[in-house]
């Protein structure tokens, strides 16, 4: 972990104790007369009465006047207005009191005073007009027990502001409120449908759920990832938030707040609250500690790394607000109030619409008219569906699932309505008034969309409409569950209709429980499919006669038709549409670039589908040979496919070329469960040996000044860097594999780099491209293809070598290397028959990690060198700014990146230029699929074009140059763009990303540190496109003369 965290220990966190009232021992009593103890009860007795009556007075008296606090019912001593209020239904006996005493009031809980505030007028002048005023937080026993006054949401003054500034700046860094936000909500309600099909229209309870997706959404915050739906630890926090909102909720929750010291002695299920607290807190600090193992303090991965970050700054400032316990209880607070809430006004918005099946249906009809069935919806459809919004907002209102909100505070003596109220009053602002109030809307009793639709169905807003309260003490995850509720909503009624088990009107919609929520009452419900609308298919008559008529249905059609390339016409609906018959077994290659050689053709097919794309939209089909395939081009369809149906595209597609080494072995070229189990492993197995923390990033370093080494040793004479390149980038990943670096003359390393290279080049040719369509046919047919598999084979050797050394020498137990890790899990499953690590596997696997850690990203450093002798003052700004940030006397660290803008910029658009491997690797569709209103079976290949998003025009300004401005904004701060794809998006996500972006910071800044780069030509004179282009863009061959600066 970080240096500066390592040493606090969550055991070291602040143990609360309760005091308890002492009670006189036996010793004490005893000896004394009956006598003597009866003068001392009469005497205590009458001491007792005389405080009660002047406590009584005084209350009596604090309850009259102007000037002074409102007027309320007379309490009595101790129990306060107990005996007006009811602890089963306390929001009915405090709304009954604002008929008597008004919309400003005073009323004893117990021994606590509150005024309470009734009405959209009295609660708008508190918390909007006097917001400062009224911006303390109030007293909440059931949650003060467990806060201390501690964490985001309970406590006050500098303490509060300190952590609401910075949690509001850290969840807008992960997106809150953005389009990176939206894109893990429609991913999650991806797996929310999922789940939702499962019940195959048969009863069921949408509670838990619903709350697994909700709380999923705020744990990829908090915690840097979703959780499956079956893990435990998700289960866990499900289970204990909604067991405390219950109970919370009902008269005991309301009972522990008014007497908190006397029901601490009293069993009840009150008693359960706490111990799910220090449940939770347990929890949340085990996830703590495995950031704190592994947190890169450089390159935050989620809201406990920046908190991490922040102690770490500020553990040597005494009035520090930030702590370990501090973290835990916010982010219990963030947890609670980002999944209760939300999960609970889904299940009353479900009621809602199964009670009125016509709302429910106009709904649908809105959701199909904008959005049809082919696509999720998103947050900018919601301006074009009026209906849809104002349902949703009066379902809000309606559930009103706070209804007395959280307690507020006044922070110092305030004049309100004519009435002083004294500082450190609790206030208490009664939301359910707000929104029940006849005044604000015209059938507050009822369910009425036309609360929120005006004259002409437009969506109005309505200033009494506070779900999320209002003021300072503003909800700080409203846009998150503003987008929530709309996204989750319109996706399940595109896709189901809710259906009750009895009749709509016998749906009560009048909650279980009223205390701090309003619960709805338990339910079932079915949900029946919508009836879908699947894309037309289109046949091809030339390749009818090769059996494929089945695949040329289903792919997709865009437009009106399929992607074709060529002259007949076919009938399609709506019309002929002007289209070419491929020939039958070569289909489409010639009119795609595919294979085709000569000047101007290198990189044919990348510019040629997106020249498709223009006329048949960003998803369509071309025929590899006998084969179909579907391309998706621009950084919209991408996303929705990788990103938002994420499962369903997370097959990986044939790869001909490495299908005959692998055979669907190894963790890139795998699928299913073999897959899974094995990318999983990988990952727990290379963090264990540094990847994404400090250690990495040293040995990266280290490899770095042997570079250099080698550099210097040049003395300034012209070079070719890629085989120096290939070196360093390579002995970083067999650091990890293997255990090792070598040497950079060691005879065996060099002969490994050059097979590597060998079989990255062949791949990248017209040759590996028709390899990967006619593999039987190129068998037979000489070429430099036949070095591939040449290749492989020696590296296979090279491999299995090396796990034969491992074996002679290793500890089981003690891992020194990814081999040992791999040989224990074989040894641990040796008896499983159907276990998926088998040596044939880790063959395949560290051939997979070797060559995915070491030909692209010293392709990247050999072309972004190409591209800073080309521009010499981009690399001069780049020199000035490592020496104003970093100097020349250290090396750069990854802690350096955030502070070097200009810098990192410059590298990010150098992979989007370059886009080193411009197709990415093909996938399949893991399950029937709809895309953009096209029926995509399951099995179908596609082709997911990389290139395309990083020069699509929409997301960035002259897509065709070289330009840094792209990822910095008007300030010249570094602005990320989420159509940045180099390690492509989704579930199959380079494993190494992480590596590969520490490699290509830490060498770049470590080269310019040192030196300057010296084309041997003139710089206009460099050709920046690709030598060739397939599996990657390779660059032109080139030579540079490093100077020593």
């Amino acid at each position: 972990g970080h240096p500066e965290l390592q040493g606090t220990h969550l055991g070291q966190l602040p143990v609360c104790c309760r005091t308890r009232l002492s009670c006189p021992c036996p010793e004490q009593v005893k000896g004394q007369t009956p006598a003597a103890i009866l003068s001392m009860d009469s005497l205590s007795t009458a001491i007792l009465l005389l405080l009660l009556a002047l406590v009584c007075l005084f209350l009596t008296n604090g309850s009259r006047g102007k000037g002074r606090l409102p007027p309320g019912p007379r309490p009595l001593p101790f129990l306060g207005n107990l005996l007006q209020l009811r602890s089963q239904d306390m929001l009915t006996s405090l709304t009954k009191l604002t008929q008597e005493y008004g919309s400003v009031y005073t009323v004893h809980l117990g021994p606590r005073r509150v005024v309470v505030l009734s009405g959209y007028q009295a609660v708008k002048e508190a918390l909007v007009d006097q917001g400062e005023e009224f911006s303390g937080r109030g007293d909440y026993p059931v949650f003060f027990n467990f806060t201390k006054g501690n964490g985001i949401a309970f406590s006050n003054g500098e303490r509060w502001k300190a952590l609401r500034r910075f949690s509001v700046q850290i969840l807008r860094n992960f997106g809150m409120g953005k389009r990176s936000i939206e894109e893990r909500i429609l991913e999650e309600a991806g797996f929310l449908l999922a789940e939702l099909r499962k019940t195959d229209g048969q009863p069921f309870d949408p509670t838990f759920v619903l709350s697994r997706s909700v709380s999923n959404i705020i744990c990829s915050v908090l915690f840097g990832s979703r959780f499956d739906y079956d893990d435990e630890r998700l289960l866990t926090i499900i289970r204990l938030i909604n067991d405390n909102f219950q109970i919370m909720s009902s008269p005991w929750g309301e009972m522990y707040n008014i007497f908190p010291g006397i029901l601490d002695w009293v069993p009840g299920p009150h008693r359960r609250l706490f111990k799910n607290y220090g449940n939770m807190k347990d929890l949340i600090a085990l996830i703590v500690r495995d950031h704190q193992a592994s947190i890169d303090p450089s390159s935050p991965r989620d809201f406990i790394d920046c908190f991490l970050t922040k102690i770490a700054q500020e553990k040597q400032d005494p009035l520090s607000h930030f702590y370990l316990d501090t973290l835990l209880i916010t982010t219990h607070n963030l947890l609670f109030g980002g999944t209760e809430t939300v999960g609970t006004t889904l299940r009353h918005a479900f009621l809602v619409l199964m009670k009125y099946p016509k709302v429910q249906a106009r709904v649908q009809e809105e959701i199909d008219r904008v959005v049809g069935r082919g696509r999720l919806p998103t947050v900018e459809d919601r301006v074009a569906m009026p209906y849809t919004d104002a349902v949703i907002h009066e379902v809000q209102r309606f559930a009103d699932v706070i209804p007395m909100n959280l307690p507020h505070r006044v922070i110092r003596d305030t004049n309100f309505r004519g009435f002083l109220i004294p500082k450190g009053t609790d206030i208490i602002t009664l939301l359910n008034t707000v929104h029940y109030d006849p005044s604000q809307f015209v059938k507050p009793q009822e369910f009425n969309p036309e609360h929120f639709l005006d004259d002409k169905q437009d969506f109005k807003k309505s200033p009494a409409f506070m779900p999320f309260s209002a003021g300072r003490r503003l909800c700080l995850g409203e846009s998150l569950a503003r987008m929530e509720l709309f996204l989750y909503l319109t996706a399940i009624l595109q896709s189901f209709s809710l259906q009750p088990l009895g009749a709509p009107e016998d749906i009560d919609l009048t909650p279980l429980s009223s205390g701090l929520g309003n619960l709805p009452r338990p339910f079932q419900l079915c949900m029946r499919k919508q009836i879908e609308v699947k894309g037309r298919g289109l046949e091809k008559p030339g390749h009818d006669d090769h059996g494929n008529r089945g695949a040329a249905a289903a792919a997709p059609a865009a437009g009106t038709g399929q992607a074709a390339l060529g002259g007949a016409e076919h009938a399609v609906a709506g019309g002929p549409t002007p289209r070419t018959q491929a020939t039958p077994a070569a289909g489409e290659l010639v009119a795609a670039g595919v294979g085709t050689a000569g000047p101007g053709t290198r990189g044919a097919f990348p510019r040629r589908a997106a020249q498709l794309s223009g006329r048949w939209g960003p998803v369509f089909t071309v025929w590899l040979g006998p084969r179909p395939a579907v391309v998706l081009c621009g950084y919209a369809a991408l996303r929705d496919a990788l990103v938002l149906q994420a499962d369903s595209f997370s097959g990986r597609g044939a790869m001909a070329v490495f299908e005959r080494f692998t055979r669907g072995n190894g963790i890139l070229f795998s699928n299913g469960q073999r897959w899974r189990t094995l990318r999983n492993f990988a990952l727990g197995a290379l963090k264990e040996f540094g990847l994404g923390t400090r250690t990495i990033e040293e040995r990266v370093q280290e490899e770095a000044a042997c570079l250099l080494s080698e550099f210097q040793a040049t003395s300034g004479a012209p070079f070719d860097p890629r085989r120096l390149l290939d070196n360093a980038v390579s002995n970083v990943i067999c650091s990890v594999v293997f255990g090792k670096r070598y040497g950079y003359e060691d005879p065996e390393f060099l002969r490994l780099l050059d097979l590597f290279h060998d079989n990255f080049r062949i791949m990248s040719s017209r040759w590996g491209e028709m390899y990967n369509i006619f593999p039987s046919l190129l068998d037979w047919l000489p070429g430099p293809h036949h070095r591939i598999f040449r290749n492989f084979a020696e590296l296979r050797v090279f491999i299995a070598e090396q796990i034969q050394q491992h074996r002679q020498t290793r500890r089981p137990g003690e891992h020194r290397d990814f081999i040992d890790c791999f040989l224990d899990q074989m040894d641990k499953e040796q008896e499983h028959p159907e276990s998926h690590f088998q040596e044939e596997t880790l063959v395949m696997t560290t051939h997979n990690l070797f060559f995915g850690g070491t030909e692209t990203t010293s392709t990247t450093l050999r072309y972004g060198l190409l591209i800073l002798l080309k521009y010499p003052e981009v690399a001069a700004k780049m020199q000035a700014e490592l020496d104003t940030v970093v100097g020349r006397v250290r090396a750069t660290s990854l802690e350096d990146r955030t502070r070097l803008p200009y810098t990192n910029a410059v590298l990010h658009e150098i992979q989007r230029f370059i886009s080193v491997v411009p197709l990415g690797l093909p996938r399949a569709l893991t399950c029937d699929t709809n895309l953009y209103g096209h029926f995509l079976p399951k099995g179908t290949a596609v082709i997911p074009l990389l290139v395309s998003a990083h020069k699509d025009p929409t997301q960035f300004k002259s897509p065709d140059c070289f330009n840094p401005t792209n990822f910095l904004d008007a300030q010249g701060h570094f602005q990320s763009n989420d159509a940045f794809m180099p390690f492509a998006p989704g579930k199959r996500m380079c494993l190494g990303a992480g590596l590969a972006r520490s490699e290509i910071f830490l060498f770049f800044t470590a080269i310019l540190q040192r030196f300057r780069l010296l084309p041997v030509g003139s710089p206009a004179h460099i050709d920046l496109t690709p030598q060739c282009t397939g599996l990657g863009n390779i660059p032109p061959a080139f030579q540079l003369r490093m100077v020593a600066r």
